[in-house]
């Protein structure tokens, strides 16, 4: 259905010749078929969500606290959840499709982005506050979720405001 859809969309396009009302039907086609794609993937996380064993969604949620993830964030993680490394790692895969450090990483990513965004607090002090080791290892792992370096996102919010 998605392939025959997609060649239909092509098709209308590539013509470029709407008769009267044609191109506001394939307008509202087009928007019916994506908001329905949307409401079905939506639905489908809410349902791996709701899938996710308790243990895990607590595990998730405490870590979001600044004593969880800055310094030994992977080891307070396993302490957290009460598992072996081993088997915490196979359900963060399984269930947000992601290793634990990624999801520490996201977490201190995201609290770095709100430094940017409320504070003047140097990048350096930023990369430390946020549990990283090193500036250089902060701004490599903020530029590979973010697509911008810390300072770029700083810039980039006071353009916006």
């Amino acid at each position: 259905v998605k392939n025959e859809f997609m060649t239909w969309i092509e098709t209308v396009i590539a013509s470029l010749n709407f008769r009267d009302n044609e191109f506001d039907e394939f307008i509202e086609t087009v928007t019916f078929y994506v908001m329905n794609r949307l409401r079905h993937y939506r639905e489908e996380q809410q349902q791996v969500s709701d899938d996710i064993p308790q243990w895990l969604r607590g595990t998730v949620e405490m870590m979001h606290d600044k004593c969880q993830f800055s310094d030994n964030a992977l080891e307070n993680m396993v302490a957290l959840s009460g598992k072996s490394q081993e088997y915490l790692t196979r359900a963060t895969q399984r269930y947000y499709r992601k290793t634990p450090m990624q999801i520490i990483n996201e977490i201190r990513i995201n609290f770095a982005k709100k430094q940017l965004e409320i504070t003047n607090y140097s990048v350096t002090d930023i990369a430390y506050e946020s549990g990283y080791s090193s500036p250089s290892l902060f701004i490599k792992t903020f530029k590979k979720l973010t697509s911008f370096t810390p300072n770029s996102y700083r810039k980039n919010l006071t353009v916006i405001n």
